[in-house]
């Protein structure tokens, strides 16, 4: 048994008050009315926030998923090819650090003979790949303490910096908006060269005198606007402010390329690095030379291979760990997005253009010069790494995407299924039982599912209890809420703090559950009926439709009521004691079990948990005691008949009640026989 599936059954009993009304899950929208009338029917269920599987190690050979995945990204890459314009290309994936997929396809030179094939030793310009370098510099500069803040102005690096501004709001240019393209500076420096030789012949001095008489393109902090000259800017200005007796290049080169071992990476073109480079062709198929960019060469002078690059896309994997370049909290923080583009997928960041693809933030820099295109992708919450520089000019637009999906689509799967339980204690008797708060309103069920511990906060969630020591654990939230309701609850990873074990009973008589403002919401105290989950399947359709089928709308409206419950309940799961009930997602059977909340007149609440039940059956039989084990009922506003600030007799309720009673809860514990 894996946690993935765990987590997916524990996650059943909120699943259920979702649907059917018993908790704030139901979308305010949803209209009984509406369904009735045949109209369209917008699924009340939020989206869950997706849990991420941890990248383990893979077994050999690769299993068939990505194997597959691998095989059809290898062919897409190889559709890049153009013989005129993009003769050659160099591409690469890596899991974890290790290499589980490599294409070198077309020529390094069209006119070589015999022709050879590029590889990950393959030289390529990067292009704005280069921009990466400026923003490591950047950083590790703050850290040490020669960058203040990165909202100082750009003006205490750049002494004499000035550019107009054509807008009325005051505007002054940063580092932070500067790294993130949300300086509005011009995106080329007015540098008055050629692309043949140099391309920027021109001192600091000189393109900072000229920026005078020039003009923001945009305010800044409204939308990104890609600058070459910002980055440029950057490198130039920072490094000399730090020391005269060095340039941005060699800065670079000691502080980071030769610390990342990156041995095919430079600034500089000599005759050995030309001997390995793929020649670049532009659009019209004709070669181009490599070109120096002078005074501009932050912004894309660099060259580098695909094994390099690779090292540079694992650094960021790692979060730096290990490298002594950049700490980790600062690797985290070069990160984190800037700005969330229009269209919603779309991200920039300190110098990263990413996207979201299937929940995953896909960091990215592309990179494209006369003559050649490349991508540097990676992904840390899956250690994946992707890379392919080509010799010529391709729109990026799309190499990114297909990839990845082809990649996450395999690769969570896969892990998923690998995830291990959370850890248990080697003896739980001590902690499974019933608890109790001191004022005897509230209980707290701890059980075992699946060979690990869980606890039932509420009727309508519950987390698994995953073991540190003897008495401290730490609360795993299954996936059960939607995303900013999962943050909100703070529930994930609080520590649930036991009471020394009794030696006596062997049983710990309490714990301490610190403050989850906002997930604990006000229980109302019940004496409604609950519909009992009952490990005898049959009793529990036949009371199923005897409830939810039997009302005049529902025999109206929902003829098929009872197939409808029929074909549910193949989705029902039992684990014996401490199985869940599993209500299913069709859109009948939830019209049904609404009908019963909404027409009987005291709103019986369906309790889910299949070792739960309140005092009597729904035939008004007392219930053993041994049923006895965390019965409550949760009611909710159902139908816009009751205000979410009232209870069911119409008293207003505190805010405090509605968002979490208190910062701290102490449970004694119940034994039950």
């Amino acid at each position: 048994m894996n946690t993935k599936r765990s987590i997916r059954s524990l996650s059943l009993l909120l699943i259920c008050f979702l649907m059917s009304g018993c908790h704030w899950g139901l979308s305010e929208s949803f209209n009984l009315r509406s369904v009735l009338d045949n109209e369209k029917v917008t699924d009340p269920l939020p989206k869950f926030c997706p849990i991420h599987p941890e990248p383990l190690p893979l077994p050999s050979p690769l299993p068939d998923p990505i194997t597959d995945a691998l095989t059809n990204l290898s062919s897409h890459i190889k559709l890049l090819i153009d013989e005129l314009s993009a003769p050659g290309l160099a591409a690469a994936v890596a899991y974890r650090g290790e290499t589980i997929l490599t294409v070198g396809e077309g020529v390094i030179n069209k006119k070589s003979t015999p022709a050879r094939k590029p590889d990950s030793d393959t030289i390529f310009r990067i292009g704005s790949i280069s921009k990466v370098f400026v923003i490591i510099t950047l950083f590790q500069l703050l850290e040490k303490g020669h960058v203040k803040s990165l909202d100082e102005p750009i003006s205490n690096y750049c002494l004499s910096f000035s550019i107009k501004n054509p807008y009325k709001i005051d505007n002054v240019v940063t580092l932070r908006q500067m790294a993130s393209q949300l300086s509005g500076l011009p995106d080329q420096p007015p540098c008055l060269g050629d692309f043949v030789n140099n391309a920027c012949p021109a001192t600091t001095q000189e393109i900072v005198s000229r920026l005078k008489d020039q003009y923001l393109v945009s305010p800044s902090w409204t939308r990104p606007s890609y600058s070459n000259l910002a980055y440029a800017l950057l490198g130039r200005c920072l490094i000399q402010k730090l020391s005269s007796s060095t340039t941005y290049e060699k800065y670079v080169e000691k502080n980071i390329i030769e610390p990342l071992n990156m041995t095919s990476t430079g600034f500089e073109y000599t005759d050995s690095v030309k001997a390995r480079t793929a020649t670049g062709y532009d659009a019209g198929g004709y070669e181009v030379s490599l070109y120096d960019l002078g005074w501009a060469a932050p912004a894309g002078q660099m060259y580098s291979t695909v094994n390099d690059m690779m090292k540079l896309a694992q650094f960021f994997n790692s979060f730096g760990q290990g490298y002594g370049i950049l700490s980790p909290d600062y690797v985290k923080q070069m990160l984190l997005p800037a700005f969330i583009d229009y269209d919603g997928v779309t991200v920039w960041g300190t110098p990263w253009e990413m996207a979201f693809l299937d929940s995953y933030l896909v960091r990215s820099k592309g990179g494209i010069i006369t003559g050649y295109s490349g991508l540097m992708t990676f992904l840390p919450e899956l250690q994946l790494s992707y890379i392919i520089l080509i010799s010529g000019q391709i729109p990026l637009t799309g190499v990114l995407s297909y990839p990845y999906d082809l990649l996450i689509n395999a690769f969570v799967p896969v892990l998923s299924n690998m995830q291990p339980n959370y850890p248990a204690p080697h003896n739980p008797e001590a902690y499974i039982g019933v608890y109790h708060d001191k004022a005897g309103q509230f209980n707290y069920t701890v059980f075992q599912y699946e060979n690990q511990l869980a606890l039932q906060i509420t009727p309508t969630v519950a987390v698994f209890l995953s073991y540190y020591d003897d008495l401290l654990f730490q609360a795993k939230l299954p996936p059960v809420l939607p995303c900013v309701l999962y943050e909100i609850s703070a529930a994930n990873n609080q520590w649930v703090y036991f009471d020394k074990i009794d030696e006596q009973t062997g049983k710990s008589p309490g714990f301490t559950f610190p403050g989850i403002p906002g997930l604990i919401s006000r229980e109302v105290k019940s004496t409604f009926q609950s519909i009992v989950g009952d490990t005898d399947v049959t009793r529990t359709i036949s009371k199923l439709q005897k409830v939810a089928c039997t009302s005049k709308l529902s025999q109206d409206h929902v003829p098929d009521c009872d197939d409808s419950i029929n074909t549910c309940a193949q989705l029902v799961q039992w684990s014996g004691r401490d199985g869940f009930f599993q209500s299913c997602q069709y859109p009948l059977l939830r019209v049904a079990l609404w009908e019963m909340f909404d027409s009987a007149h005291d709103r019986e609440c369906l309790l889910v948990d299949g070792r739960v039940s309140p005092n009597t059956d729904l035939d008004g039989k007392a219930s053993p005691a041994s049923n006895l084990v965390g019965s409550a009922s949760l009611v909710s506003n159902l139908n816009e008949r009751a205000s979410p600030n009232t209870d069911l007799d119409g008293r207003a309720s505190s805010a405090s009640d509605l968002v979490g009673r208190v910062s701290s809860w102490r449970f004694a514990w119940e034994s039950v026989s």
